[in-house]
């Protein structure tokens, strides 16, 4: 009897939920196996695809087509396909897009070139100086290679940090700033001194290393007990991942690893060439590094033998991709990737750190779903003066800049120190309360913050769409309203007229798009710094002697359920940035439990009160969402009409729809809300089978 042919399943990178059947010629017949990139021919063209299975048999009637070629590298392992295959079906996207995007198209065997500096740290901070009006990513460059605490750097270190930067070295070279050493064995720096506390941490993580698990540790200091967790899983021989939210944090923790572990370590996120996404991704695969720090992406990162994952500030929105498929959440799919791994190895250990966590990684520890482990010395440093400023009482003409707030700032910089201003980046959402009892507007439905639209004079709730035409507190009754909002560009137009002798700097989404290397000038010669949530994360900055929080009511005046927390964690990131010195926090909500269980260093309070809320509302974690968005067409209207007649029958609430915020277009999106994930699963799943073109995003933040 005539053999059959071996028929490949191959995922490609377009936007269908199906994958594509070929035969295997007799030639690939060795090599095609799942994971591998294959090159196949579809409607006369060849395009690449990842290999997700291997069958005897096909569903397709008509004569199949062959395989053309099969790539060595990158490629996937059969984990890492399930993984692939189980993000596909929670978060709604094709396989093809899951599977072929992280995926890197081809590697770059680099030469490893080191450098070191010729200059002493004083004469290159002077060049530097020089540098940073005509060439500052030369002065970016020169600036972390004179500061290294080891005496050499690799280029591919320097990459990993700022990007491309081989034009910018030869430059630096010729000019004798720098020099090209040949490597030299070097001194590793011994794991950081821990603390009672954070010893007797570290023994009851590493005790969990036999079955896995999930562990959240709840303090302040943990990078220290980070480096020790790790070292007991290189010890065993195993690998690590890092995750930290954004880029800009990745630099100081990579290098903490790398003076430690040297060349196991290695740094990934998407800003990487291609070329060196797909050297890294082969070391991952083949076992040559052994730990990774990295964002959100990392976690596609072929490992054979991971068994430790850290997700660092796991409360940070930043690990939600939001931008393109797979709306994903890093978080949740790390613990997907466990099981996973569960199934094919041992189990890892996920750690999860966090001053402030989500409500609800918190709630689950509750449930024992996760392991709480809390520092003891976790307490507020007592150097550190908190200070609220009540806005309600200060003059119209001050509200961006307090009198109390321009005292301290003054003060501040007379003693040599830096300030710091963080200003929350979503100013446009208008905040309305009541200047008579200080409350805010909100939904009696919904709970959340209203929106005063000033085109038609209506208050309307985002959610639910809700129009509510009187203009009165719900609370007192007052007519006596005030309408909210700043944002980092007044803020730094009232900071220039008021110190015009000092050095500022903003950071925000503009300037950072503009000059990425910004940052890394901030905290040397930036006298006051204007910036965005993300300044206040990672490590502290240096001669900090003041933190003001311009307006903490940009947040609790979002029409977000999730407002409070978001408040309470910029408030506790904050703190974090000084070691010594004051925190001011303007705001008109002073008895907002958000900012009072924040003042008292009382994160349980404020969860307690914050889950009470979340039950009442039927929020997360007791009930799960998904986010239907709308493009701007003429079908509108008609789309809406069939989403709601084919959800009917299943056990969701629909909410909406209302105006995406702060998107210029008319997009509109539609909430679902249902009890359990399999419910809002289900729904989805059937809208999206009846309207393909839908966009629907699984667990929105």
């Amino acid at each position: 009897m005539e053999q059959r042919p071996l028929i490949a399943k191959v995922a490609l990178s377009i936007p269908v939920h199906k994958e594509f059947d070929f035969i295997i010629p007799d030639l690939l017949q060795s090599v095609a196996t799942i994971g591998k990139r294959a090159k196949v021919p579809l409607r006369n063209r060849e395009r690449w695809g990842v290999i997700i299975a291997i069958t005897e048999e096909s569903r397709v009637s008509s004569d199949l087509e062959a395989l053309i070629t099969v790539a060595d590298d990158p490629s996937y392992t059969v984990a890492d396909v399930e993984f692939c295959r189980w993000m596909s079906d929670r978060y709604l996207a094709p396989l093809g897009i899951v599977i072929n995007r992280p995926l890197p198209q081809r590697v770059t065997e680099s030469v490893k070139r080191y450098y070191q500096s010729t200059v002493g740290v004083t004469e290159a901070a002077l060049v530097i100086d020089k540098l940073k009006r005509r060439a500052p990513r030369q002065a970016a460059l020169l600036q972390v290679i004179s500061t290294i605490s080891t005496s050499m750097i690799s280029e591919a270190e320097l990459s990993g940090q700022l990007g491309e930067v081989r034009r910018q070295l030869i430059r630096l070279r010729e000019e004798g700033l720098i020099k090209e050493v040949q490597p030299t064995t070097q001194t590793r720096e011994s794991l950081p001194i821990l603390s009672i506390d954070e010893t007797a941490a570290v023994k009851q993580i590493c005790a969990k290393f036999t079955q896995g698990g999930r562990v959240l540790l709840h303090g302040r200091d943990r990078r220290g007990i980070y480096h020790h967790v790790v070292a007991e899983a290189i010890k065993r021989g195993e690998s690590a991942l890092i995750l930290v939210p954004e880029r800009l944090l990745l630099s100081q923790i990579f290098h903490s690893f790398r003076t430690q572990w040297g060349e196991i370590v290695e740094i990934y996120h998407g800003g990487l060439s291609e070329g060196e996404r797909g050297r890294i991704w082969n070391r991952v695969r083949s076992g040559d590094c052994l730990i990774i720090v990295g964002t959100r992406s990392a976690i596609f990162l072929p490992f054979t033998n991971l068994r430790l994952i850290i997700i660092d500030e796991e409360q940070d929105s930043s690990y939600k991709q939001q931008d393109m498929l797979p709306y994903y959440h890093a978080r949740e799919a790390t613990f997907m990737k466990g099981e996973i791994t569960r199934k094919h190895r041992q189990a890892p250990l996920l750690l999860l750190g966090s001053v402030a966590p989500s409500v609800e990684t918190f709630h689950a520890t509750h449930t024992e779903e996760i392991e709480l482990i809390r520092l003891k010395q976790q307490a507020r440093k007592s150097d550190v003066e908190i200070k609220v400023i009540d806005l309600r009482r200060v003059r119209k003409s001050d509200l961006c800049i307090s009198p109390q707030l321009r005292q301290a700032i003054t003060a501040t910089l007379s003693h040599g120190k830096k300030v710091l201003l963080i200003v929350n980046r979503r100013g446009y959402f208008p905040v309305v309360l009541c200047k008579e009892c200080g409350q805010s507007l909100r939904c009696p439905q919904c709970g959340i913050n209203l929106v005063y639209h000033f085109t038609t004079s209506q208050l309307l709730c985002h959610l639910c769409s809700t129009v509510y035409h009187q203009m009165r507190c719900s609370q007192c009754h007052s007519r006596a309203l005030r309408f909210l909002g700043v944002g980092t560009q007044r803020v730094e137009a009232e900071i220039n007229r008021l110190f015009p002798a000092a050095a500022t700097i903003r950071i925000d989404t503009d300037t950072m798009r503009k000059k990425k290397e910004q940052l890394s000038f901030t905290r040397r010669d930036s006298d006051i710094v204007i910036g965005t949530p993300m300044v206040a994360k990672g490590s502290q900055w240096t001669q900090l002697g003041l933190v003001g929080v311009v307006s903490a009511d940009t947040f609790l005046g979002r029409p977000d359920f999730r407002a409070a927390e978001r408040t309470f964690q910029l408030l506790a990131n904050s703190v974090s940035q000084i070691e010594s010195g004051r925190i001011i926090i303007q705001t008109y909500f002073p008895d907002q439990y958000a900012i009072r269980y924040f003042a008292l260093d009382d994160y349980d309070g404020f969860y307690h009160e914050e889950i009470d809320y979340r039950k009442q509302f039927f929020y997360p974690p007791f009930s799960y969402l998904a986010k239907i968005i709308l493009r701007d067409n003429d079908q509108q209207q008609k789309k809406i009409e069939m989403i709601k007649k084919i959800l009917a029958p299943f056990p969701v609430d629909l909410l909406g729809p209302t105006k995406t915020p702060g998107v210029k277009k008319e997009e509109k999106y539609l909430l679902v809300k249902g009890a359990t994930s399999t419910s809002v699963c289900e729904a989805t799943t059937a809208l999206l089978h009846a309207i393909s073109e839908l966009r629907i995003d699984i667990d929105p933040l």
